[in-house]
């Protein structure tokens, strides 16, 4: 598998995003070898920016109203511990290690 381009790698979307597949998939209402190959990806990309003492890499500080769209791509990349980037995290893995039980 492979990790997304540095370009694309904000941590809470990728993780927020990977939970929705995933949960898509447990209920039904996506199907398909891409959406799991999807939520594979996405859990790689969570993980290996992901600590054991709760530090993250990647995640974007958060998103409050920006006087342009340059200043929302310019935003700061957290290196650290993040309660938003944990919270999303802990979401992700829950529904992953709900899914192999099902």
């Amino acid at each position: 598998m492979k990790v997304p381009s540095k370009e694309v790698r904000e941590f809470t979307a990728t993780a927020i995003i990977g939970f929705a597949l995933q949960r898509g998939l447990a209920k039904g209402w996506v199907k398909g070898r891409e959406y799991r190959q999807a939520v594979d990806q996405a859990w790689l990309a969570v993980n290996s920016r992901t600590s054991f003492d709760g530090t993250f890499i990647d995640v974007c500080e958060s998103t409050a109203k920006q006087a342009s769209n340059e200043d929302y791509i310019k935003r700061r990349a957290i290196l650290g511990p993040d309660p938003r980037a944990g919270g999303m995290a802990m979401l992700f893995a829950t529904e992953r290690m709900q899914a192999t039980r099902r």
